[in-house]
């Protein structure tokens, strides 16, 4: 039983170093499968701990803080990605490269097809001065390096617009 412990203690390790990775590059914030991901295993640490407690060590106990640290650390930074993924006009207008934080907040809360061009000026500010993307009856709005884990693109949140002004189609695009 003793060595089922170990080998979980060095999964659960293993497992939360890749969960850090997976949050801090693709943005993840409180959701279903994140809290599962981290909840499943920890309950599963717990109960493994539970069952060894009565021969346990002072190692076991110190791999239990340990552990234990590190689920806390995984919650902490998914609380503060939550935090970043509010949209808040102030925020948009004031951190144009934190964008793509909030982008999926804003497609959420706001239906932008069917909304006329000061409409949309009035949510999302002015537009960014830019090449990319740029057509005839279009905003584009940049949102910040792209998710991922090899981020070396810019993502934008582009409008299309029929010939009265009104959105007619959103898209996140990649340069």
């Amino acid at each position: 039983m003793k060595m089922m412990w170990r080998v979980y203690v060095f999964l659960f390790i293993v497992l939360f170093a890749g969960y850090y990775c997976w949050i801090q590059l693709m943005h993840s914030s409180f959701n279903l499968f994140s809290i599962t991901g981290i909840v499943l295993p920890f309950i599963l640490l717990i109960a493994l701990y539970m069952v060894n407690r009565k021969v346990a060590s002072w190692g076991t106990h110190v791999a239990l803080v340990i552990c234990v640290t590190i689920f806390a650390g995984a919650v902490y930074q998914l609380w503060v990605h939550e935090q970043k993924s509010h949209f808040t006009m102030d925020n948009w207008v004031a951190e144009p490269e934190n964008r793509v934080w909030m982008v999926d907040d804003l497609l959420a809360e706001y239906d932008f097809v069917g909304m006329d061009a000061l409409s949309l000026e009035s949510i999302l500010g002015k537009e960014t001065e830019t090449a990319y993307f740029q057509a005839p009856n279009r905003s584009v709005y940049y949102l910040g390096n792209e998710r991922g884990f090899i981020s070396i693109d810019s993502e934008w949140l582009v409008f299309d617009f029929d010939d009265k002004d009104t959105v007619i189609n959103v898209e996140i695009m990649r340069d």
